[in-house]
C-alpha cells in the first residue's frame, strides 16, 4: 500500500524528539498538509525533508542543558586542536621524522607535506584564532568547512589522513558546534594540555625512541599504538566506572559531559573493532547501548527516589 500524505509528513517529523512531537506533531501536520493541498502535492518537497531534518536534529540537541553542550563543545574544541596540530607536526609535515624522505619518494604527497592533512590542521587553527579573538560565527564556518574537508578528502588521490583520523576529528568539530565554550582563557590552557598529552602519547608510542610515525607509509601511528582498540577499551571500562559514580552522586551534568566528550573516541574504538570483526563491533555497540539505558534508568530511579550520597569531611584538629 502507497503511503498516505499524513504518514510521510509523520514520518519527516521523526526527526524530532519524541517529547517535541507529543505536543505539536499534530499542529504541525495539519500546517504541512494544507500546504501541500493549496499547491497540489501528495508528498513532501526534498526542501521541506531537509528542513524539517535539520530543525529536528536541533530539537533534539536542544534537549541536552546548554550547561552540558557548551561544556562538551569546550572539551571537544580543545581536544580537536591540539589533536590536529600535533597531527599535522607528526604525520602531515613531520620534518624530522625518521622515514619521511622514502614516503616522499613511494606515495602521492600534497606538496611538501606527506598528506592534505595539513589542510585540516589549518582549518582547526583558525578556528581556534578566531575563537579566541571573539569570532564565534567565523570559528564555527572555519569548523563546518573542517567537516566538508574530513568528507570530501577520502574521496582524493593522497595517501591520508586516513579514516581514523578523519573520523575522530570529523566528530569533534561536529560537537564543538554543538555548545558555546565560554571561557576563552580555560580553553587555551585546555588546548595547551590536549597539546601536551598527545605529545606524550607519541613518546609513549616509541616515537622518540627511534621508531617512526611513518612506519608503512600511513598515519595511523597513534591509534596503533598507545591508542589502540585494547587501550582504548580500558579507558572505557574506567570512564563507565566514573559515569556510573557520578549519576549515583547524583551529578548528573558531569555525567553527560563525560559521556559525551567520549563519543569521538568510541566511534575510533568500534572502527578498530569492525576491522577485525563486525560481529564484535556490533557487539560492542550493543552493550555500549544496554549499558548507557541501565545507567540512565538508575540515574532517574535515585532522582525519584531522593537517596543522594554525601560525602563527610572530618573536623580538623582532631
Amino acid at each position: 500500500m502507497r503511503a498516505s500524505p499524513e504518514q510521510r509528513y509523520r514520518r519527516a517529523l521523526r526527526w524530532y524528539p519524541a517529547s517535541w512531537r507529543r505536543v505539536n506533531e499534530d499542529a504541525a501536520i495539519g500546517t504541512l498538509l494544507d500546504a501541500a493541498d493549496a499547491e497540489g502535492r501528495t508528498r513532501p518537497r526534498l526542501s521541506e525533508r531537509v528542513d524539517l531534518a535539520a530543525n529536528g536534529l536541533a530539537a533534539r540537541i536542544g534537549i541536552v542543558p546548554v550547561a552540558v553542550r557548551d561544556r562538551v563543545a569546550q572539551t571537544a574544541f580543545a581536544t580537536g586542536t591540539a589533536f590536529a596540530l600535533v597531527y599535522v607536526w607528526f604525520q602531515s609535515w613531520a620534518p624530522f621524522v625518521p622515514g619521511r624522505e622514502l614516503v616522499l619518494e613511494r606515495t602521492p604527497h600534497f606538496g611538501p607535506f606527506l598528506n592534505p592533512g595539513v589542510v585540516l590542521g589549518a582549518l582547526w587553527a583558525l578556528a581556534f584564532a578566531l575563537l579566541l579573538g571573539g569570532w564565534l560565527g567565523a570559528a564555527r564556518i572555519a569548523l563546518i568547512a573542517s567537516i566538508a574537508v574530513a568528507v570530501t578528502l577520502p574521496l582524493l588521490p593522497w595517501g591520508g589522513p586516513s579514516s581514523r583520523n578523519l573520523v575522530f576529528l570529523g566528530i569533534l568539530a561536529a560537537l564543538s558546534l554543538a555548545g558555546t565554550p565560554r571561557s576563552r582563557s580555560r580553553l587555551a590552557v585546555l588546548t595547551g594540555g590536549w597539546v601536551v598529552v598527545f605529545v606524550a602519547l607519541y613518546a609513549l608510542g616509541g616515537l622518540f625512541s627511534g621508531t617512526s610515525a611513518l612506519r608503512g607509509g600511513n598515519d595511523r601511528f597513534f591509534w596503533e599504538t598507545v591508542a589502540d582498540g585494547y587501550n582504548l577499551g580500558v579507558v572505557f571500562v574506567l570512564l563507565a566506572v566514573a559515569v556510573a559514580a557520578l549519576c549515583v552522586a547524583r551529578r548528573l551534568p558531569a555525567a553527560a559531559v563525560v559521556a559525551l566528550s567520549a563519543v569521538p573516541w568510541a566511534a575510533i574504538w568500534v572502527l578498530d573493532l569492525a576491522a577485525d570483526d563486525i560481529v564484535v563491533a556490533l557487539t560492542a555497540v550493543a552493550v555500549a547501548l544496554v549499558v548507557a539505558t541501565l545507567l540512565t534508568l538508575g540515574a532517574v530511579a535515585l532522582r525519584r527516589t531522593g537517596l543522594r550520597v554525601v560525602v563527610v569531611r572530618g573536623e580538623r584538629g582532631r
